[in-house]
């Protein structure tokens, strides 16, 4: 069976995520995987090399939207790590069908990522991409390691509706992200276990992103507990000082 989109072609029965970007570029994944929540939400995720779009869907039946509408969220993190998203200010249409325990579908979407601009991805097609369970957490089986990402923020708690983590340029970038805020890590990838500063430039950044601006650390931490790089699993604390906002009491478990 054959599907054409982006007048590119998925060629045969593996599983596909692809879409036109801008109209001039083209997002296809070289991995892609679906996973339904002990929430019950579908969460989609394609990477590439440099790049992941991640969908987080509160329902799957029928025609479901983006953006103000609703409470289903896109994300789309670039190779520099920037995360454009539809929440609060894009939009976005998907419809799926999930049979034998794949999903299937198409999308069109705009997101959204302050003085950056806009990403729009239209004549999305998503095909046949296996779902799992939910993820049990089982140290003994790193592929079984549920994503989590918190922290506070000035005392107040910051749970993201999105996360995501990703290789580029020998840096891994973790991203958590909220309906109008995020924090960004973003430190060498064959980072071992062990204590490193934060700082405002240099190998180890933090970001708190709010209201279109980002506030890099001044000062902080990044607790590594483990960095399994043969199966791309990573678990940590950290905390940071913009001068603007606290950043305390930051956990993180992400997949790769």
């Amino acid at each position: 069976m054959l599907l054409a989109s982006c007048s590119s072609e998925i060629e045969d029965n593996t599983p596909a995520m692809q879409a036109r970007v801008n109209d001039s570029l083209f997002f296809k994944a070289t991995d892609v995987r679906a996973l339904f929540t002990d929430d019950g939400d579908l969460l989609i995720r394609g990477i590439t090399d440099l790049e992941t779009l991640t969908l987080l869907m509160r329902e799957t039946t029928g025609a479901q939207g983006f953006g103000e509408c609703c409470t289903n969220v896109a994300a789309f993190e670039n190779s520099d790590g920037r995360v454009f998203s539809t929440s609060p200010n894009g939009s976005g249409l998907t419809r799926l069908s999930i049979n034998n325990n794949t999903v299937s579908g198409t999308f069109n979407l705009t997101t959204f990522s302050g003085v950056l601009g806009t990403r729009v991805f239209s004549e999305g097609v998503l095909y046949e991409v296996p779902i799992a369970g939910p993820v049990v957490d089982d140290p003994n089986d790193p592929d079984a390691v549920e994503d989590s990402f918190s922290a506070r923020v000035n005392t107040v708690i910051f749970n993201p509706t999105v996360t995501a983590a990703a290789v580029s340029g020998g840096n891994l970038s973790l991203v958590g992200e909220s309906s109008n805020a995020s924090i960004r890590l973003v430190f060498p990838s064959n980072t071992g276990a062990g204590m490193y500063e934060f700082a405002s430039t240099g190998a180890f950044v933090g970001v708190y992103r709010v209201m279109d601006t980002d506030y890099p650390s001044q000062s902080g931490t990044l607790n590594i507990i483990s960095n399994d790089t043969e199966n791309s699993v990573i678990m940590g604390e950290f905390s940071f000082e913009t001068g603007d906002f606290s950043v305390t009491e930051g956990r993180f478990t992400l997949n790769y």
